[in-house]
């Protein structure tokens, strides 16, 4: 029966003959194609009883091409190439429109959200997937375009581009650090439940309070009370006026700014870790990246201003 043009008759069938012409056997096809080699073997059947002429023949290590077979494999391998770089098209032009970004859950929700519409605003044609994750995603291998990351700016294999110091220090609501007590630092930490952010437990360099208290000379407060909470929620906490938090500075910048946290002293303490703006040098430099990148610059330059951060990284 004549097909009509444009049709291809049993497209499956033929997608199943040339995997095997490719891999010799029906079951390495059977299992590129996520089948059994029994519907491999079916698949190929039908196609020549669909041509009246035999495909394959057998072999000690499987399967062969006939010489009708071979006549037919470049032009179904063509089609199928063909058809692929057609759908690469249309999933190239997402790609180009969509920007992936991960970043810490804390750093994502404090800072990077109530920012972002600014960018959206700035590249309306660029759509913004954010992976709000603790962990280190592989920027090659997991369909992630840049990276904010924490550490020391050590990345192998990646471009890391220095964007926040960090410092640590008490903070606390406004509604429970009165003006009267915010002068008397130890009186407060001995009469306020503290609030631990459990990040701690997963750097070793990242000062507790226990540490913070140490390196300030401040003796008589039970750091082994309180709430133990990840970032986002600690900082929340604080805000609700649940008891003081050794607040990380780019993590509470803006909850300090909008009045929401007060610091009841001076005091702060340098990290030896800042965030960088980590990306892979086999993502060259395209549109969206750099668009991506220099809105953040910028957007980090505002931070910096606002909060005295130093604009070179710690050494």
């Amino acid at each position: 029966m004549t097909q009509p043009p444009g049709k291809i008759a049993h497209l499956q069938a033929w997608v199943a003959f040339e995997a095997a012409a490719r891999a010799g056997t029906f079951a390495s096809a059977a299992e590129e194609l996520s089948v059994t080699p029994a519907a491999v073997s079916q698949h190929v059947r039908t196609l020549e009883s669909y041509l009246d002429v035999r495909l394959f023949f057998r072999t000690g290590q499987g399967v062969a091409l006939t010489p009708e077979g071979q006549k037919v494999v470049v032009g179904v391998r063509d089609g199928l190439r063909s058809i692929a770089g057609a759908v690469g098209l249309l999933q190239h032009r997402e790609l180009r429109s969509c920007i992936r970004v991960s970043a810490s859950p804390s750093f994502a929700s404090r800072w990077l959200l109530p920012r972002i519409h600014r960018f959206n605003n700035l590249h309306p044609a660029i759509s913004v997937k954010l992976d709000a994750t603790p962990r280190v995603v592989d920027l090659d291998n997991d369909n992630v375009d840049v990276a904010i990351r924490y550490g020391r700016g050590t990345y192998a294999g990646y471009s890391a581009e220095y964007l926040f110091e960090e410092h640590v220090f008490p903070v606390g609501s406004p509604a429970l650090i009165s003006t009267s007590q915010r002068r008397d630092l130890v009186a407060l930490l001995r009469m306020l439940p503290l609030i631990h952010d459990t990040t701690v437990l997963r750097d070793g360099e990242l000062p507790g309070w226990s540490a913070w208290l140490h390196m300030h000379g401040i003796a008589g407060v039970d750091c082994s009370k309180g709430l133990f909470l990840d970032s986002g929620l600690a900082v929340q906490a604080a805000v609700d006026g649940r008891g003081l938090l050794l607040g990380r500075s780019i993590i509470v910048a803006d909850d300090l700014a909008a009045g929401r946290l007060v610091r009841p002293v001076d005091q702060s303490l340098k990290v030896p870790q800042a965030y960088y703006l980590v990306r892979s040098p086999r993502a060259g430099e395209a549109g969206k990246i750099a668009a991506f990148r220099q809105w953040l610059l910028n957007e980090v330059a505002l931070t910096r201003a606002a909060c005295g951060c130093a604009s070179n990284p710690p050494g």
